[in-house]
């Protein structure tokens, strides 16, 4: 069966969440090891993705429903707050890295394969401003807004956003291998912070 291919604009985060979403549909259970090893070969966006993780436990906090499909995220990222001291979007943004902006469309694979799904999100970060985020009354403070993405994650299925929550794990797990004990590098102490979370619960 030959691939279906369709153009995919990385600025749009409701687009790019939606086809992460629809990625996730399919595979629910993988370890996304070939995603993991494919976001590893770009370190800015690696560790932009922890900081996308990290909103996205923000997000979760204020989660009103709670079922048996979404406690688990849930708590765990209540137990990231706890141990990040707070999770304060204008600080996580103030440290991302900066990367060149990517081509605005790039063409992927409908079927939404797991190299496709990391080369979206890559670039997806990669973009100094995927869509600019001013802070009110703060005109000198500008950033990368990853709000679209996480709203649309947000308005998924529970079991979706779940499914997220366990690929966002996955990626802290990789890089709390990859780095050394007491390495000191920023991404490596967010990971590594985030993963004794989840050595608290296993459930995830």
């Amino acid at each position: 069966m030959s691939k279906i291919f369709k153009k995919l604009d990385v600025r749009d985060g409701e687009a790019v969440a939606g086809y992460v979403a629809h990625f996730l549909n399919c595979r629910p259970s993988g370890n996304y090891h070939e995603l993991c090893r494919i976001m590893e070969s770009f370190p800015k966006q690696g560790h932009n993705l922890i900081l996308l993780a990290l909103m996205w436990f923000a997000t979760l906090l204020e989660t009103e429903t709670i079922t048996p499909e979404n406690e688990d995220s849930v708590a765990l990222a209540r137990a990231v707050d706890r141990e990040m001291g707070g999770l304060d979007e204008a600080t996580l943004i103030s440290q991302a890295r900066n990367t060149p902006i990517p081509r605005e469309m790039i063409k992927v694979v409908d079927d939404a394969h797991e190299i496709d799904t990391a080369i979206v999100l890559a670039r997806y970060l990669s973009s100094k401003k995927p869509q600019v985020f001013l802070r009110q009354n703060d005109a000198d403070w500008a950033g990368p807004n990853y709000q679209p993405f996480l709203q649309a994650m947000a308005s998924e299925p529970r079991t979706i956003q779940q499914s997220f929550t366990r690929l966002m794990m996955r990626w802290c797990w990789f890089l709390d291998k990859k780095y050394v004990a007491g390495s000191a590098s920023e991404t490596a102490v967010l990971a590594r912070k985030i993963c004794a979370c989840d050595r608290a619960l296993p459930y995830i």
